[in-house]
């Protein structure tokens, strides 16, 4: 076979699908406590910076790195941005076992889901710096970050502790960090706001002290995996016409956009208009388990069947149970509202009025 035809076919295999990448920033003097109780020593050509990168390794790595010299050239080219990390060791994301590595990505195709971990006193304001490194130092193009995924805790800290990107005094950091942010907020293409509530798949009642549903079981919300690698179907071809009567949300669905909005008036001026793209990404998450090929996801589902029977639960309904996300416009639950609060937020259950799309991954095989 011609080499050219053979390059075309890499590039698109490497085209066809987005990630979303699980980005933890972890203050650097915290993480070298965890690397010296596993015995492990920075080198001295390690990044300076304070803050660690530390990356879930699972299938961060493309396959057409290993295939031959041409493939890994094709895949170097198409993920520019060459990131030094931390990988966690193994497909299990609760050992803490770390390895140094490179995150190999690519801004116009990938999201990061970026998640300071805030319990080790972390400081926002490497939040910005880490951000401004990736557009500046790692990316040739000085692009930088495109397309972001981030939860509440991103936001705001943890249970709504002022810690997080929105807590950041504009005014503490450099003037050329801060015109940085302002630029990355700008040009941002996609934002994903993540709703993943544990096990919201049945009798959400039950975590706001409602009445429990006897009969209830939501076989429609997606599973998260912790795959990376996923497909968006416009909309979301099952017939969930049911499922979307009633779902569980860990916070409300106003709650990001409000502080989202406040952030971009801090860095951009009040009333700049942006072309981003924004949606809630709305999932279950298995709790206390983590759904990497189809072993796992046939054994989570017998596990979650075996949870509804010990609860009682008629299950009559065999809507095909899909592992993903849902993608809901952001106004999709009823109007922004614009008040903006902090503490505690509120659990949240609503009726869609709008048709998600399916961000769909396909579970590999257990070799």
């Amino acid at each position: 076979m011609q080499l050219l035809p053979l390059l075309a076919v890499w590039r698109f295999v490497l085209q066809r699908h987005e990630r979303i990448i699980h980005v933890f920033l972890r203050n650097r003097l915290y993480n070298d406590i965890i690397l010296r109780r596993q015995g492990i020593h920075r080198l001295n050509s390690c990044e300076v910076q304070p803050y660690d990168i530390v990356v879930h390794g699972y299938q961060t790595l493309s396959v057409l790195f290993r295939v031959c010299r041409h493939s890994r050239d094709v895949a170097l080219s198409f993920y520019r941005v060459h990131l030094p990390c931390w990988l966690i060791k193994g497909s299990n994301t609760r050992s803490t076992i770390l390895q140094t590595g490179v995150l190999y990505f690519n801004p116009e195709v990938d999201f990061l889901y970026i998640r300071p971990e805030y319990y080790a006193d972390f400081d926002s304001r490497l939040f910005v710096l880490f951000l401004h490194d990736l557009r500046m130092l790692h990316d040739p193009n000085h692009v930088g970050l495109l397309n972001l995924a981030i939860d509440r805790h991103g936001l705001t800290g943890p249970s709504g502790v002022h810690s997080g990107l929105c807590s950041i005094d504009p005014d503490s950091i450099q003037e050329s960090l801060r015109s940085c942010l302002a630029a990355i907020l700008k040009h941002l293409r996609q934002v994903f706001f993540v709703f993943g509530p544990y096990d919201s798949r049945f009798d959400p009642g039950a975590y706001l002290d409602e009445p429990s549903l006897e009969t209830y079981v939501n076989r429609g919300i997606p599973v998260a995996p912790m795959a990376l690698n996923f497909r968006r179907l416009h909309p979301d071809p099952r017939p969930i016409a049911q499922h979307l009567t009633r779902i569980y949300l860990d916070s409300d669905p106003n709650f990001m956009p409000n502080i989202w909005r406040a952030i971009l008036s801090l860095y951009l001026g009040e009333g700049t208009q942006v072309n981003t793209e924004y949606r809630l990404l709305v999932s279950s998450i298995p709790d206390e388990y983590e759904i990497y090929d189809c072993f796992d996801g046939e054994r989570w589902l017998g596990m979650e069947q075996c949870t509804w029977d010990t609860r009682n639960f008629r299950v009559e309904d065999f809507t095909q149970t899909v592992f993903g996300f849902w993608l809901f416009p952001i106004d999709a639950f009823g109007p922004a509202q614009d008040s903006i609060y902090f503490g505690s937020v509120p659990n949240f259950v609503g009726h869609p009025t709008t048709w998600p799309d399916l961000a769909w991954v396909e579970l590999p095989r257990r070799l």
